[in-house]
C-alpha cells in the first residue's frame, strides 16, 4: 500500500470519510482518515494528490484583460435602447389614436 499523504483536513468525522469515499471512488484507489489537530484529516496517495493540487506556472505571461464593453459604452447602449423603446412606445400610441402610423 502506498504512503498516504494528508490531502485536507476537516471538523468532524462525517465530512471527512465524505471526501474520502469521494476521492476513493474518483481516482479508484485507497484513501484514508485520521486525527488531526484540525479535527479529521483526509490521507490520499501521492498521485491523487499531484492530480488535486493546481500547478502553479510563475513563468505563465497572462494577457491583459481589458473590458471592451466599459461603463461609458455601457451606458450609451442603454440610452440607445430605451430612446429607442421612447419612440417605439410614441409610434404605437399614434397607431393606436390615428391609425397605423410609424414616425419613419
Amino acid at each position: 500500500m502506498a504512503a498516504l499523504l494528508v490531502f485536507e483536513e476537516h471538523p468532524d468525522f462525517a465530512s471527512a470519510s465524505r471526501k474520502a469515499k469521494e476521492l476513493a471512488v474518483r481516482f479508484k484507489t485507497s484513501t484514508g482518515i485520521e486525527r488531526s489537530s484540525e479535527g479529521w484529516a483526509v490521507l490520499v496517495p501521492q498521485d491523487v494528490l499531484t492530480a488535486l493540487t493546481p500547478v502553479e506556472d510563475s513563468d505563465a505571461e497572462y494577457e491583459d484583460y481589458s473590458d471592451p464593453y466599459d461603463d461609458d459604452y455601457q451606458r450609451e447602449v442603454v440610452q440607445a435602447l430605451i430612446e429607442e423603446f421612447q419612440e417605439d412606445q410614441d409610434s404605437y400610441a399614434r397607431s393606436e389614436e390615428d391609425g397605423w402610423f410609424y414616425e419613419d
